[in-house]
């Protein structure tokens, strides 16, 4: 009996160790493919790839980039050892580290979000250590990968590799990326319905001209506040964010002015017949 339970007993361990080879090489994306991914990065010229260290094993199978001008380095790791089965790959991302210029980093936070919801597959499980503020996790078939790390690459070039030298042209520019991203979402149903917000210019220069005029109309202060705008990144509140008048219309011509980020925050979260109240019981005081 003793030898029969050890024989079944070994048996059921083969079957395992079988099984979790079969799976490793079901889903463990092929190493053309792979370096594709690492290559798409690496040809931005911006993040610099740091390969798996085998002392660690779990930086074995990844590609790692660092931002060199921050400290800590560490941005973004693309794995093919992924957690949950069924991704082809898990990628990390850090966005409070993304070298973006000009770009507050609750847009960056509410892009890769929304790129997380239309492309991902699958949720990737945890990996080891505690992850630091501002990481967005996403588990992803290889294709919707290959348009993730495109479209990452495309953000970054609007602010690292663009020759446009006017500050107020590029916040312009981000302006409208992240308003083409809410566009994409609205109407969209989460916990709740997002609102129907359209673009309505007719072409991206239009977008851009618009904006800039507000910028520069202005006068580094906020429309509804009357405070004074901080375009340095040093005070995310007071920040320039892109405001629709009129909540309940649309993202068009006429109806956007430049605010305090806090400003838009507030307003959107009550009518605006009821925020603009309550501002002028502010302005009383």
């Amino acid at each position: 009996m003793a030898v029969q339970a050890a024989i079944h007993a070994w048996y059921e361990q083969d079957i395992q160790t079988q099984d979790f080879k079969l799976m490793a090489n079901t889903f463990r994306l092929d190493d053309d493919r792979f370096m594709a991914l690492k290559n798409s990065i690496v040809a931005l010229d911006v993040l610099k790839y740091r390969p798996g260290s085998k002392n660690v094993p779990t930086l074995v199978d990844g590609h790692y980039f660092e931002n060199p001008l921050v400290d800590p380095a560490w941005v973004l790791s693309i794995y093919r050892n992924v957690k949950t089965k069924g991704n082809d790959v898990e990628i990390t991302v850090v966005h409070d580290r993304l070298p973006f210029q000009h770009v507050d980093g609750e847009s960056v936070e509410q892009w890769l979000k929304t790129m997380k919801r239309e492309l991902q597959h699958l949720e990737p499980g945890r990996r080891g250590g505690t992850l630091p503020n501002g990481t967005i996790r996403v588990g992803l078939k290889y294709e919707n990968a290959q348009t993730f790390l495109s479209a990452l690459c495309t953000q970054l070039r609007y602010t690292i590799r663009s020759p446009i030298s006017d500050p107020v042209t590029t916040l312009a520019l981000k302006m409208m990326q992240t308003v083409k991203s809410t566009c994409q979402q609205s109407g969209a149903s989460s916990t709740v319905v997002a609102k129907i917000k359209e673009w309505r210019f007719q072409s991206d220069q239009h977008f851009i001209n618009e904006v800039s005029a507000l910028l520069h109309a202005a006068g580094a202060r906020c429309a509804l506040t009357g405070v004074q705008l901080d375009f340095t990144g040093g005070n995310a509140e007071f920040s320039p964010s892109l405001d629709r008048k009129d909540s309940s219309g649309h993202y068009e011509p006429g109806n956007l002015q430049i605010v305090a980020r806090f400003a838009n925050r507030w307003k959107s979260d009550m009518s605006d017949p009821q925020f603009l109240s309550l501002l002028e019981a502010v302005r009383r005081v």
